[in-house]
């Protein structure tokens, strides 16, 4: 099919090590005059939000009040504060929650009606006010892809919205700004960076180009996670520009493509068991490399191009991760005692469709039951 071939990314991308530092350039040379600074709460606390704002005259505001996993009341309030301040443009500064946020609201705030409309898919969005995502972690890739991932406040329901308006105008990639992320934040986010890349690489509507992006990440991630794990003190600028690398990379990959089967069953693991979205996706990672590989042969040169000698040990490094950053592994570790259901629930999602390899339940249940 002809639109598999196409690789189209509307967004500009500024990496370099302290471009933080050019944002108020950046944002002159856009011609933007009122800016709304959407923040991870850390940054408020810590004072880099006001140091921000105080160094870019055109920020008129600093919006910090969502959760974790941020919720369509949060998405609407991010919205009317824009529409309050008359902004023409969004920043924000954080990790891909914040990001998701604020994909949401810049294209939210350009329409009417119930916010539950546009994530159910029952209305569509119409525009979007300019995004600047500034991405402080690496992991979501969230800075160049058109996925916002966010929850329904009356239905509890998470799920991924892909909406071409989500698309960031600007990523400013800063690997600077990962150096004070605590250990178990570079561990998930970095697996879910890495199940990006994989994903990318072997789900059904991969191209060539998005190809070379996915080996590119995997191999960046598999060389420098562990550093980057054990660099308590943030002064391994190295292993963490290579992670950040990884992670551009693997959304820039994944954007094309969107992610198959691991991240189908994440949205389950995490709805049901409370796993960070990261630690599901590693769940079934080393689970899904060996289902795949069976089908797919270019795993076996891509196991050999990020430097293993075969799949299987590219697996078995995806297990000596969870067990070396303390993720859980088993189904006995989660607290499950219905491997069926949550095969069935796992196989209902939409991005198992993604996946090279099908399954019925009872053979996923049993691959769930094997995992250690």
């Amino acid at each position: 099919m002809y639109k598999n071939k196409l690789f189209s990314l509307p967004t500009k991308i500024y990496f370099e090590d302290g471009i933080i530092d050019s944002l108020k350039d950046i944002l002159k040379e856009e011609n933007f005059n009122k800016a709304l600074l959407i923040s991870t709460p850390f940054f408020v606390r810590n004072g880099m939000a006001e140091k921000i704002k105080k160094e870019n005259d055109i920020i008129v505001d600093v919006f910090s009040d969502f959760t974790p996993s941020p919720t369509l009341s949060e998405i609407e309030n991010a919205a009317n504060k824009l529409k309050e301040i008359d902004a023409d443009c969004v920043i924000a500064l954080g990790g891909g929650t914040c990001i998701d946020l604020a994909k949401f609201a810049s294209a939210y705030v350009k329409v009417d009606g119930k916010i539950q409309d546009y994530f159910f898919g029952r209305k569509k969005l119409n525009g979007h006010l300019p995004l600047i995502a500034i991405p402080t972690t690496s992991g979501t890739g969230s800075e160049v892809t058109s996925v916002s991932a966010c929850t329904d406040d009356e239905t509890l329901i998470k799920a991924p919205v892909n909406d071409k308006n989500f698309f960031p105008h600007i990523a400013i990639v800063d690997p600077l700004l990962t150096l004070s992320v605590p250990a178990y934040t570079t561990a998930i986010t970095g697996m879910d960076a890495l199940a990006h890349a994989l994903e990318a690489y072997w789900g059904t509507p991969h191209r060539e180009i998005s190809d070379l992006f996915a080996t590119a990440a995997i191999k960046a991630i598999f060389e420098n996670l562990e550093d980057a794990y054990l660099d308590a003190k943030g002064e391994n600028v190295r292993a963490r520009r290579e992670m950040s690398k990884g992670s551009l990379y693997a959304g820039i990959a994944f954007s094309q493509t969107r992610t198959a089967a691991v991240h189908g069953c994440s949205y389950p693991l995490s709805g049901n068991f409370g796993l960070d979205h990261g630690e599901a996706c590693a769940f079934t990672l080393d689970l899904f490399v060996l289902e795949n590989a069976k089908v797919d042969k270019r795993m076996d040169v891509l196991a050999k191009e990020v430097g293993f000698s075969s799949v299987e040990e590219m697996a078995e490094k995806i297990r000596y991760f969870k067990k070396k950053f303390n993720l859980k592994s088993s189904l006995k570790e989660l607290g499950c005692k219905d491997s069926k259901k949550l095969a069935k629930e796992c196989l209902d999602h939409p991005l198992y469709n993604n996946n090279p390899v099908k399954h019925s339940v009872d053979e996923l249940a049993k691959l769930f039951e094997e995992l250690k």
